[in-house]
Order: structure tokens, then sequence, then C-alpha cells
């Protein structure tokens, strides 16, 4: 969900209340203006690919993150994963690659200040319209999780959901990322290693013609064997306290639920670190 750099400005946290919940029915309830897009270079064929393909899988994206059989039971393993990773006070806080904004609603619903980025545009429509049924106040744009488009130093934590594996060129990203947070900032990200059996074994329509070997060739994570594949990039960025925790939680709801169809039983990791 990754691409180019944006132009046209750089995204800064919005100063919302603590907890302020809009009006949904003001234009202003989804946070989205057209001073606030960003427009990636559409010359880079590779990201072009992969935003293509979230774009057309984000409503079937989306589904799958609130299947009605485990919906409320994500809802709450979610909320304790991040109350305990989380500082008490409210932080300005970048979902980078936000997708359909799960993480984004689920931080400002801890009464944190959440910007989210991402490159699909099908993802951030369906991320607003979800800020806006929740009456949240989540400022969406149009911005590229590899080369955020943020002053440096601008955010108390980053966030990253699902997105390592696939990030192009993960050393000059996660050095942006350190960058892009406060000196007393955390860096929380949330992955697995999704594919065991290599990119070819998903199933998933279309998912081998977009991640072809031209693609991988700039994704060196999208096939980690180890997760400290992982925990060594992010230390070599320059970040330290590295930590990892395995995420017992997510792992026994999906051995129990089902993991998304055509995905592999895997365990999920929890990785904070020091800017």
């Amino acid at each position: 969900m990754t691409g180019r750099t944006p132009t046209g400005g750089q995204l800064h946290p919005h100063r919302p209340a603590p907890g302020k919940r809009l009006d949904t029915h003001r234009p202003e309830a989804c946070e989205h203006t057209p001073g606030r897009r960003f427009r990636p270079d559409s010359g880079h064929e590779v990201q072009r690919r992969i935003t293509d393909y979230w774009d057309q899988r984000a409503r079937e994206y989306d589904r799958q993150q609130h299947r009605e059989a485990r919906v409320e039971a994500d809802r709450i393993a979610w909320r304790g994963i991040l109350e305990q990773v989380m500082p008490a006070q409210p932080q300005d806080v970048l979902d980078l690659g936000t997708g359909s904004g799960y993480m984004a609603l689920q931080l400002a619903q801890l009464d944190h200040r959440v910007t989210g980025i991402d490159l699909s545009e099908a993802m951030l429509g369906i991320a607003r319209d979800r800020a806006a049924e929740l009456g949240l106040a989540v400022e969406f744009g149009l911005g590229d999780a590899a080369e955020p488009p943020v002053a440096p130093g601008s955010f108390d934590v980053l966030v990253s959901r699902y997105l390592l594996w696939t990030l192009r060129s993960p050393d000059d990203a996660l050095r942006a990322w350190r960058r892009a947070l406060r000196p007393s900032g955390l860096l929380v990200a949330v992955d697995g290693l999704w594919f065991p059996r290599g990119i070819d074994a998903n199933p998933t329509p279309g998912f081998r013609e977009h991640y072809d070997p031209a693609v991988r060739s700039v994704l060196p994570l999208a096939e980690a064997r180890s997760v400290e594949e992982l925990t060594e990039r992010i230390r070599a960025a320059g970040f330290r306290d590295v930590r990892v925790r395995l995420l017992e939680q997510l792992w026994e709801l999906d051995r129990d639920r089902g993991v998304v169809q055509g995905h592999d039983l895997v365990p999920q990791h929890l990785i904070t670190a020091r800017p």
C-alpha cells in the first residue's frame, strides 16, 4: 500500500480535543478536504501495480477485517493490545499504510490524535466513511508509507500493521520513519511471516499476478523467513530498544475462528522500538 513521495505538501497531526466526537452530519466529519490530497508519482510502475491491487481489493479486504463471526472478539483483542503498548496520555499518531483505517479508528477510540496515510484511494474512502459513521476525528490523507510526507519530529507514535512485508526499500523507509518521530517517540509494528510456502502458493485472485517477480524484487521482506529479518532492519535504521512479543491472543483467535480465506495460520508479532 506504499508508493512514491506525494507532492503538494506535508501532513501534520491535527489537534482535536482528546476523545472529540464529530457531528457525522457535517461534511468535516471525515476530516478530508481538497487541500489535504497528495498525489504520488504515477511513473513508478512497481508501486502503481501494488496500489492498483489494493484499490481492487479494498472492499473485500475491509469485509474480511470485519467478519461477523469474530468482529467483536477482534475489537476486544486489538483494544487490549493497544492499551498495553500505547502511552496513557493522548498521543499524535501516524498510522502508516492505514488501509481501510482499522488501527487508526481503534487508536482514535482510545483518545489519541490520529493521522492515517495510504496510497489506495479506495481504501481511504472506506476509512473516511467508517470514521464518519463512528463520529471520530481522524485525518486520512493520500500519502506514501515508504516516504511519509511529514515534517521531521512530527509524531509521538508511528504505527504499522501488516505493512512491513509489502514495504519497498524498507531500509530507506525505516530511516524515514525514525526521522518522523519525536526524540521520545515510539514505533509500533504488527506483522507476521505471511507466506511460509512462498507468495506463489497464495490463491487470492490476482495476488500472484500483481506481486510477480518484478514487484517482489523491491520487496525484500515479502517472503521473510524469520521475525529477526524484520528486527535486524529496524535496528540497522537506527532504532534502539527493539522488542518483540508474540501476540498469543491473535494466534488463538485465528486458530479457533479461522484466518482470512487463502491465508496460512501464522503467528503475529508486536515489534516496538525507540528512535
